[in-house]
Formats: structure tokens, C-alpha cells, sequence
């Protein structure tokens, strides 16, 4: 079978306007990402449905980093990721640690 996985084609820009847009309706209050992706997210809502390598490919640390550099652009000031369940699942069921050492990693940074 094939597969297809889609990558948002949303760049960080369009966040930014509408974040742009609202402010003066929402003055003097913080505009926050409420579900940053750091998980797989594909075709069928429980990722425990489809095979590892489907979920590696969905969300990787590539990925990750690239949801970062997305969110960091657009300028909201909170960002608050979706998917340390599957990080730790990744670590102490999977023994893969890398998704958990990359976010660690990340967080030690703010």
C-alpha cells in the first residue's frame, strides 16, 4: 500500500497575521499555540492503530525541529506542545529516547 503523509503547507506567516488581525479586538492579552504537534498525527485518531515506522515518519525529530522553527516565527509567545505521552511511550516501551532527548533538550533551552 502507499503512503502518503502531509506535511501542513501553512507556513508561519499565515499565524502571524491572523494573530495580527485579532490583537486590536484582544487588547493587553497573550496569544498563546494551545496544541503545538510534537506527536504523529495521521490517518486515524489513535496512533497506537498504525505501525511505528508510520509514526517515526509522521513525526520525527526533523519534524519537530521544524515545528519549532514554524512557531518560534510566528511570534506567539506560549507555545504548548502536543505529544509528551508518545515521547515517553517512545522511551520507556519503545527504548527510543530520541523524540524525549530532543524536547529535553529544547526545554533546557528556555
Amino acid at each position: 500500500p502507499v503512503r502518503k503523509v502531509v506535511w501542513s503547507t501553512f507556513g508561519p506567516g499565515l499565524f502571524w497575521l491572523k494573530r495580527k488581525i485579532l490583537e486590536p479586538f484582544f487588547p493587553n492579552k497573550k496569544f498563546m499555540v494551545a496544541e503545538l504537534q510534537g506527536e504523529p498525527y495521521g490517518p486515524v485518531i489513535n496512533f497506537a492503530d498504525y505501525d511505528l515506522g508510520l509514526q517515526k515518519e509522521l513525526m520525527n525529530v526533523s519534524r519537530f525541529q521544524e515545528t519549532i522553527r514554524r512557531a518560534r516565527k510566528a511570534g506567539f509567545q506560549e507555545n504548548y506542545f502536543w505529544g509528551v505521552e508518545w515521547w515517553y511511550w517512545l522511551k520507556e516501551k519503545q527504548n527510543d529516547p530520541t523524540m524525549w532527548n530532543e524536547a529535553k533538550a529544547v526545554f533546557n533551552q528556555l
